[in-house]
């Protein structure tokens, strides 16, 4: 109202100033305020960073497939597409994958990153990952963005 000249009499700087300096309010008027610190992560090469995510479900394949399991290296850009028939089987077939991508290359995947999905927070694949040395990192809920390329890729 004061920009648009519609208040007569008023001094701006006696009430803007405060404004400037209130924290609070500068936070609460913010599009976006970051909740925990972006990640320090940097994706070097491949195999650093490891997303996974599940699809689904769909209509039946011929097959009778309903779900769908992608697997993508973050730095490469490699994906691969599993076609599931329960999410029950998500589980076993990124250890699976895990395993005959380090024995293909010869080398060790330093982190897999998922979204909250029960499939992948499993006591089985936890153990796995802890007794590989991979870090799984979570994303935060309902935050698709988080998992960047994966979930770009399923539009």
């Amino acid at each position: 109202m004061l920009k648009l000249g519609a208040v007569d009499g008023l001094n701006p700087s006696c009430f803007l100033a405060d404004l400037e300096r209130c924290k609070p309010c500068s936070l609460v008027k913010r599009r976006h305020v970051l909740i925990i610190p972006p990640s320090t992560n940097i994706v070097n090469s491949p195999r650093d960073v490891l997303v996974v995510d599940l699809m689904g479900p769909f209509p039946p394949s011929i097959d009778k497939f309903i779900y769908a399991l992608i697997v993508q290296d973050h730095f490469s850009s490699l994906v691969a597409f599993i076609p599931l028939k329960a999410k029950s089987e998500a589980e076993k077939c990124v250890i699976e994958w895990i395993k005959q991508f380090e024995r293909l290359t010869s080398t060790k995947i330093k982190c897999m990153q998922s979204d909250n999905g029960r499939e992948f927070n499993s006591r089985l694949m936890e153990d796995f990952l802890v007794s590989e040395g991979i870090r799984h990192e979570r994303t935060i809920p309902y935050k698709n963005h988080q998992n960047g390329k994966v979930v770009r890729m399923q539009n």
